[in-house]
């Protein structure tokens, strides 16, 4: 498959995505703020969605083929587009609905979003099996793990906890303990 669809595939699909999620914010909402509100929470679902399947694509790879690889770029480069989409429906929320930041999850934000953009660059040129790559899922699902809680919670005004942000928290567990087991599996035998 030629590079540059391989790109571009998902830049498309990931616009089209966040393009219905923004009409049927706004369609859905009784209030500009309300859509904007809205749009905002469900491009962050869709980002969830796509960054597990990249972390699945990612966790496949060890004896893979450069199709494998191409797939798991694709999948890489749309989680990066969708969420920078999110990044502004974020940015458009705060401003509209004057949501207070907090110092430390606006820092902690950055790094993740600085590492899930410049991630699709980074596959390019380092192996599948750097350390790199489980540092960025790994700390883009704490981030993801963090805001559910904060979520159910109810730390996040005007947002109610849905049974999304604990099937979320389920699965970042899950893939966890998974993680943990293999880790600890290799450990053993070394």
């Amino acid at each position: 498959m030629n590079r540059k669809m391989i790109l571009v595939v998902p830049l498309v699909m990931g616009t089209l995505c966040e393009c219905l999620i923004w009409s049927w914010s706004q369609g859905e909402a009784e209030s500009w703020r309300e859509g904007v509100r809205l749009a905002a929470r469900y491009s962050g679902r869709l980002s969830f969605l796509v960054f597990l399947g990249g972390a699945a694509l990612h966790a496949r790879l060890i004896k893979s083929s450069d199709l494998d690889k191409q797939i798991w770029l694709a999948a890489s480069a749309m989680f990066a587009w969708v969420h920078a989409i999110h990044l502004g429906f974020l940015a458009l929320n705060i401003s509209q609905n004057e949501v207070e930041l907090v110092p430390v999850k606006l820092i902690g934000g950055a790094l993740a979003y600085g590492m899930i953009l410049l991630h699709p660059l980074l596959i390019v040129r380092i192996s599948p099996s750097a350390v790199y790559h489980r540092v960025h899922y790994g700390y883009a699902g704490f981030v993801m793990g963090v805001t559910f809680l904060a979520r159910i919670n109810g730390d996040f005004e005007g947002a109610e906890p849905s049974w999304f942000h604990s099937a979320g928290i389920g699965v970042l567990a899950l893939l966890l303990i998974r993680w943990l087991r293999r880790w600890w599996f290799r450990f053993q035998k070394a």
